[in-house]
């Protein structure tokens, strides 16, 4: 799902790749669609109007290629099973089954290599110009391993929640009822984020007229 133009409009799974610009030592990296409920909430509690929202993650290409056609043959759809021992299950649950998981590759192979990164790019007009806000978080996995025994995406989820879990205690949500992560004070969340010695990098450029 995508947000376009006052409306949710639905797209095909991993479509409208392109190539992003990850931070060092990251570099470029071809991204592509999925569904994140980010696209849902971040249009209803900005306090403004959107234009667009979109979510990508960087998927190897020929992965993507293989989910897509697994998609069009219809194989991920939920009343698509297969029968594993003595019982049926959806071919999409079977299939990320097979898939590693990232604590195994780490015991598989002593460690995992590479860096966790989330990137937001936030375009507008500020002061009659068109103006990219870019803001990032990145974690070196081998250095949480070392301290942390886990991964970088793990223990960056499990930081971001116990933030969440801090400000429900100081009663920082707007009122009663189940509200998502932007609808609390960003500078409370960073002030946490920050006191937690976690990882937060922010720039702005102008777009040329």
């Amino acid at each position: 799902m995508t947000w376009s133009d006052g409306r949710l409009v639905e797209r095909q799974l991993l479509s409208d790749e392109e190539d992003f610009l990850f931070p060092p030592p990251i570099g470029v990296q071809r991204s592509f669609l999925v569904s994140h409920e980010e696209v849902l909430t971040l249009p209803k509690f900005l306090g403004k109007p959107v234009l667009r929202v979109d979510f990508k993650y960087a998927v190897n290409p020929y992965l993507a290629l293989a989910l897509r056609s697994l998609e069009k043959m219809g194989l991920l759809q939920a009343n698509r099973t297969v029968r594993l021992g003595n019982r049926r299950v959806p071919f999409r649950e079977a299939l990320g089954a097979a898939l590693p998981d990232p604590l195994e590759l780490k015991r598989l192979y002593r460690r995992l290599e590479g860096t966790k990164c989330v990137s937001v790019d936030v375009e507008g007009t500020k002061g009659g110009a068109r103006v990219v806000q870019h803001a990032h978080i990145a974690m070196d996995h081998e250095e949480v391993t070392r301290h942390a025994r886990t991964t970088a995406v793990y223990y960056l989820t499990g930081a971001a929640a116990s933030i969440g879990v801090v400000l429900l205690g100081k009663h920082a949500v707007p009122g009663p009822g189940v509200y998502p992560p932007e609808a609390l004070n960003p500078d409370l969340v960073l002030s946490e984020w920050r006191g937690r010695n976690l990882p937060f990098s922010k720039s702005a450029r102008v777009l040329a007229s």
